[in-house]
C-alpha cells in the first residue's frame, strides 16, 4: 500500500473492541516520532523511525484518524511524499547469468540470498539494467501487472520482468523497444521450474 500511495501508511485489523496494526513511512520521514507523541491513544506501541506496531480501542480511531494526520501535516515535507529510488549497482544480463550453478541460480543471486533477511534495517539491493531489448511484447497479467520479456542488445540473455501495479503504464511501454529498468533481483517458482527474474520499481524509454 504504501508503494502505491507513497505516503506515511497506518493498516488496522478489527479485533473486537480492540484495533491492531502496524504503520509504514516513507524515505526520511520519522513515523514514530509522530506516533510517539500519539501514544495516549494507544494499548500498546512499539518500533523504529520507519516502522511501528499499534494497537487502540475502537472508540479512540476516529480522534486518532485526525490527530494523525493533522501531526504527519506539520512535519511532513513536500519532497518527502516524491518516490526515490537508491540504486545500489548497475547490472548487465551477461555479468548476472554469469556462474551459474546446478540449481541455475547465477553467483550474484546466491550472494543477494546470503544477504536475507531483508527489511527497513537492511534493503534488498536495487540494480540498474540499461539497454534492456523488449525480446517480446509486454502483457498485462493479474489486471493490474505487467509482465516482460528482455534480452540484451547482443540478444544473447533473456529474462523475464514483472512490474506490479502497472497497468496505466501500460500505453507508454508496450510498442517500446530500448528501455532502461531498475529493480530488484528475484527467483520465480513456477510448476516446479525456478528462474530469475527482475521485479521491477521503474522503468525508463532511451
Amino acid at each position: 500500500m504504501i508503494e502505491k500511495h507513497y505516503k506515511p501508511t497506518i493498516v488496522l485489523t478489527d479485533d473486537g473492541d480492540v484495533l491492531t496494526g502496524s504503520a509504514r513511512s516513507v524515505k526520511d520521514f520519522d513515523i514514530y516520532s509522530v506516533l510517539d507523541s500519539l501514544k495516549h491513544y494507544f494499548i500498546r506501541f512499539g518500533g523504529h523511525k520507519y516502522a511501528a506496531g499499534l494497537s487502540l480501542k475502537k472508540e479512540n480511531l476516529e480522534p486518532f484518524k485526525k490527530a494523525f494526520e493533522d501531526e504527519v501535516k506539520k512535519h511532513i515535507k513536500k519532497e518527502n511524499l516524491i518516490p526515490k529510488i537508491y540504486i545500489d549497482h548497475e547490472l548487465t544480463l551477461k555479468t548476472l547469468f554469469e556462474d551459474v550453478n546446478i540449481q541455475n541460480n547465477p553467483k550474484i543471486f546466491r550472494i543477494i540470498q546470503q544477504m536475507e533477511p531483508f527489511g527497513v534495517g537492511n534493503p534488498k539491493p536495487i540494480f540498474i539494467f540499461k539497454s534492456l531489448i523488449n525480446y517480446s511484447k509486454p502483457r498485462i497479467v493479474g489486471e493490474n501487472h505487467i509482465k516482460f520479456q528482455f534480452s540484451d542488445t547482443q540478444k544473447e540473455n533473456t529474462i523475464n520482468g514483472i512490474w506490479f501495479n502497472s497497468v496505466s503504464s501500460y500505453e507508454l511501454v508496450k510498442n517500446q523497444n530500448q528501455m532502461e529498468v531498475v529493480g530488484t533481483i528475484d527467483e520465480n517458482i513456477f510448476r516446479d521450474q525456478r528462474t530469475i527474474q527482475i521485479l521491477i520499481k521503474d522503468i525508463r524509454i532511451v
